[in-house]
């Protein structure tokens, strides 16, 4: 299949969420560093990653990681890494304001990535994974992800691993763990009622997972001892 846009290699210093040329609008005019009014898609490719870090304050009103068409998305895929900073997905102007990883109509090939080990987001809609037949795949080892609901398909994958937090406003556990029972998602939900997030659906890292890292953190204090 032919992209749209021809595939260039992108400079590996540049990856920075502020570079414009790491963006497609999603009208198709000029690249420029996303606002909070900006519906864009990343056009760097998996091998060259998109940079959020500590300090870092990105804003959008819509976000695609591998997405329609377009750009070296079509041909390897998409990934945006988050090791700090904040990102928030809102837009007065834009009633669908949603971050969707892996959002091809074309093929299983465009693949949306995204890592997270830090930092906070907020989405004021959606966060999709696995959106059409596009993959998606998104691994949580740290930070917290606040969306108002959830959307997956059986060609999305949420890893949460260490202290990745995504949050669900209300009680969304049904659907969760309907995602969790398909394996869909690697974790645990529950409505919380009290703490930091009462009244929101806390996906946290599957019990197991815990139980290795508590094992792993005994092992190092009897070493430190």
């Amino acid at each position: 299949m032919t992209a749209s846009n021809p595939h260039v290699e992108p400079n590996p210093a540049d990856n920075h969420w502020i570079t414009p040329g790491n963006w497609i609008r999603f009208d198709g005019s000029t690249p420029g560093r996303p606002t909070a009014t900006s519906r864009v898609e990343l056009n760097r490719g998996a091998n060259y990653p998109v940079l959020i870090d500590e300090g870092s304050a990105a804003f959008a009103a819509r976000l695609f990681i591998g997405s329609y068409g377009g750009g070296t998305g079509y041909f390897e895929g998409d990934e945006l890494d988050m090791t700090g900073g904040t990102l928030t997905v809102r837009s007065t102007g834009d009633s669908s304001s949603k971050l969707t990883i892996g959002a091809g109509p074309f093929s299983a090939d465009q693949l949306g990535i995204f890592k997270m080990s830090g930092g906070t987001i907020n989405i004021e809609k959606n966060l999709e994974i696995g959106n059409y037949v596009a993959t998606g795949t998104a691994t949580l080892s740290g930070g917290v992800i606040t969306a108002a609901g959830l959307a997956m398909t059986a060609n999305g994958l949420l890893n949460i691993t260490g202290t990745g937090k995504v949050v669900l406003l209300g009680d969304q556990t049904l659907l969760a763990n309907g995602y969790i029972g398909s394996g869909w998602i690697l974790g645990t939900a529950q409505y919380m009622t009290s703490g930091d997030y009462a009244g929101k659906t806390l996906i946290t890292p599957e019990p197991a997972t815990l139980a290795l890292l508590g094992m792993g953190l005994v092992t190092l204090l009897r070493r430190k001892g």
